[in-house]
């Protein structure tokens, strides 16, 4: 070098020394002092001050890290902030354990953004409240009764939620823990064989024909009614009939769209004169 800074130079001593120092596997010099020499000279060769270059971009990588370390404990403050004024109790005698009757008495909950007022309405007056040209889309899924109570080998009973089909099992959620290997079984032909955990999740082999499934549960199945319904004084029967949207169609849904629930004949009727668009 023709122009040599030995500040640089000491500096890129201590900088290749320290590679050792934090992973072994990075020691390439073995600490061999004239061997970390010659690659501070060689980095030195292309740029006069590259340590200081390198000093510098690590303290603004530093700064960044620590701004992303700040602003990300200010969002995850700010979420669970925002989540707080969401959360509230509903008192256990304001929670209705069967539908209205009809359906479409149920209460509405309204907010007038020029009163600046709540109230509450029924549900059969929606169509007051919905905008010119809205457009409603209706949901045709049909609720499956997706649940199932099962006996372990060890005489226990356990509470499956059908989820979906996968490579010919089924994915389920279970009320508690379950053996891989074990089986869960519905009567003396109808089992199911734990085939591993997945996450939340446990994959099930049947031991029928996957194309068979939906008609087990229809048979032996109960309506996947909200857990904030506990003691529902309507019958399985009932609950099949009155846990399921007038439009539902095509099967395959493990909870209904809770609202879809308040809609009548005479409700749809009442919304096709107000020229609202119905889509489905």
């Amino acid at each position: 070098m023709d122009n040599f800074d030995i500040e640089q130079f000491r500096m890129g001593l201590d900088v290749e020394l320290e590679h050792g120092l934090v992973d072994l596997a990075t020691n390439v010099t073995n600490d061999d002092e004239i061997m970390t020499g010659k690659i501070a000279l060689a980095h030195l060769n292309e740029f006069p001050d590259y340590y200081t270059r390198l000093a510098k971009m690590e303290k603004e990588a530093e700064e960044f890290h620590d701004k992303k370390r700040i602003i990300g404990r200010k969002m995850k403050n700010n979420f669970d902030e925002l989540m707080e004024l969401y959360d509230y109790e509903v008192p256990k005698n304001l929670i209705a354990q069967k539908p209205a009757c009809p359906p479409d008495t149920a209460k509405l909950l309204v907010y007038s953004k020029d009163k600046g007022a709540t109230y509450c309405d029924r549900f059969l007056n929606i169509a007051e409240y919905l905008p010119k040209n809205a457009v409603l889309v209706f949901n045709e899924t049909k609720v499956l009764p997706a649940r199932l109570v099962l006996t372990k080998e060890t005489g226990g009973r356990v509470k499956i939620l059908y989820v979906a089909k996968k490579d010919g099992c089924i994915c389920v959620m279970a009320d508690r823990k379950l053996a891989a290997g074990s089986k869960l079984r519905l009567n003396k032909k109808i089992f199911f064989t734990v085939k591993k955990s997945d996450g939340k999740y446990y994959i099930l082999v049947p031991s029928f024909k996957i194309s068979a499934l939906f008609a087990v549960l229809e048979r032996y199945g109960q309506m996947p009614i909200p857990p904030y319904i506990k003691n529902s004084p309507l019958t399985e029967s009932e609950l099949k009939k009155k846990y399921q949207a007038i439009f539902a169609r095509r099967k395959g849904s493990v909870a209904a769209p809770t609202a879809s629930l308040h809609f009548t004949k005479r409700l749809l009727a009442k919304i096709k004169k107000s020229a609202l668009l119905l889509n489905s």
